[in-house]
């Protein structure tokens, strides 16, 4: 007798086909699917089998596996009808959620995006569409709408592939095939930044699972905006080997920002559920969903800190630039120099030390354990943007997980705050002026 069990498991399921005969016994059920733990937490639990069967499960729940990633949905979400798994365009995401562009700005650009195969569904040449390299999931439900076109009213099934294409927006599991061709060999398959290409690059690739993002228009420490990630991937970071998908459609890129995310998260949750397993011998299912909320509270609260930047003063006269050289030379004001050096080269007293053998040496990390040097301000190359808005942002905001702190945030002994606008925007005037902008 031959029985199906259907096992819902965190919103997935599990098929798991059991197989017993009179007078022989049942074989074992098919093992809970798990989800794989870093390199960090193997090694840390490689003595506790265990808590590791534990840690994997847990995980397994909350996100999925990284082929087929799946968030947890939390009670309070489902009340109000969040969906990070769901697509924005159909009304799953909250405002504080924004995607970096308005929905019709989106649905625009796929008609940009899918022009060829939108002219081709008017003119019912469809047979000739697909596949698309390196999108297979899409290709796949292509294939299977395309079969059901025999099927349909010729009205109706333009009406479904044309939607196919103008609300075309990745789900997380072809966010994870977009991101593995584009983005593993640097950034890792679980994005720790350490690809296969990771150790021939400086500066390092970024480590998702530290929470941390270094280019945003947020302020005190907080998690980017998607909008943000989108902006990164757009125009790449200058000077490094992160490049511009200018090319990319917005839904795409969006939906490599979702899967990003979903990488910090999982990465940020698993290592607080290990030093919590380690510092209070506290297991993973007792602590995730009190972690597990915390840190989505904290990535749905970057619209609340967004700092949006003022248009810049037309004021170019000597005496601007003058204010702004003082700002960078002084210690109780900008401090600049002590980092970027007194010429702006990157080569200030904190950055680098000279060794006995000639060679200078950088003294400065990252909160990844990196060596880091501070930016020569007069090569013109600045990662986050050399618009007078954007070096702004880097003043005010700071760079998070560097030694770069924000001024902004910065206040005297009487409690002031350390520099005024006009000083900030002079300062900003000086280092353009370093690189001859």
């Amino acid at each position: 007798m031959m029985r199906l069990h259907l096992i819902v498991a965190s919103g997935a399921l599990l098929l798991a086909l059991s197989c017993s005969f009179a007078g022989q016994p049942p074989s074992a059920p098919a093992p809970a699917p798990r989800s794989r733990l870093g390199f960090q937490a193997r090694a840390a639990l490689a003595d506790s089998p265990l808590v590791a069967a534990e840690f994997e499960q847990v995980m397994f729940e909350y996100f999925g596996t990284l082929a087929e990633p799946q968030f947890l949905l939390l009670e309070a979400w489902q009340e109000s009808g969040f969906d990070p798994n769901g697509s924005p365009l159909a009304g799953a995401r909250p405002a504080s959620d924004s995607l970096g562009a308005p929905p019709g700005a989106i649905l625009d650009d796929n008609r940009r995006a899918w022009a060829r195969e939108l002219v081709a569904i008017e003119s019912g040449t469809v047979l000739k569409l697909g596949p698309w390299s390196r999108r297979r999931l899409m290709s796949r439900s292509w294939t299977e709408l395309a079969a059901k076109r025999e099927f349909l009213e010729p009205t109706e099934f333009k009406r479904r592939a044309t939607n196919f294409f103008v609300d075309r927006y990745p789900d997380l599991s072809e966010a994870a095939q977009m991101y593995l061709p584009n983005c593993a060999r640097c950034h890792g398959r679980e994005g720790a930044g350490d690809g296969p290409m990771s150790r021939r690059l400086f500066p390092k690739p970024r480590n998702y699972q530290y929470g941390l993002f270094k280019f945003a228009a947020v302020e005190g420490g907080s998690k980017p905006r998607r909008s943000d990630l989108v902006r990164t991937l757009v125009h790449g970071l200058p000077g490094s080997a992160m490049p511009s998908f200018r090319g990319t459609s917005l839904a795409e890129l969006s939906a490599l920002v979702d899967y990003v995310r979903y990488l910090s998260i999982r990465g940020e949750v698993e290592a607080l559920l290990l030093d919590e397993w380690q510092s209070y011998d506290l297991l993973p299912r007792e602590a995730a969903l009190e972690l597990y909320s915390m840190i989505w509270e904290r990535w749905l609260a970057a619209s609340e800190r967004a700092y949006l930047v003022q248009a810049p003063p037309r004021e170019e006269s000597p005496e601007h630039l003058a204010l702004g050289a003082a700002v960078f030379h002084e210690e109780a004001r900008g401090n600049c120099m002590s980092c970027h050096g007194d010429e702006g080269r990157g080569d200030g007293p904190k950055a680098l030390m000279q060794g006995e053998d000639g060679f200078s040496y950088a003294l400065l990390r990252d909160e990844w354990g990196e060596f880091i040097l501070p930016r020569d301000l007069t090569s013109g190359i600045f990662r986050g943007g050399r618009r007078p808005e954007d070096l702004y942002l880097r003043i005010h905001c700071g760079i998070p997980g560097t030694p770069m702190s924000a001024l902004g945030a910065s206040f005297d002994g009487a409690g002031q705050a350390l520099l005024s606008e006009e000083e900030k925007w002079a300062l900003v005037a000086y280092v353009l002026s370093l690189s001859g902008f």
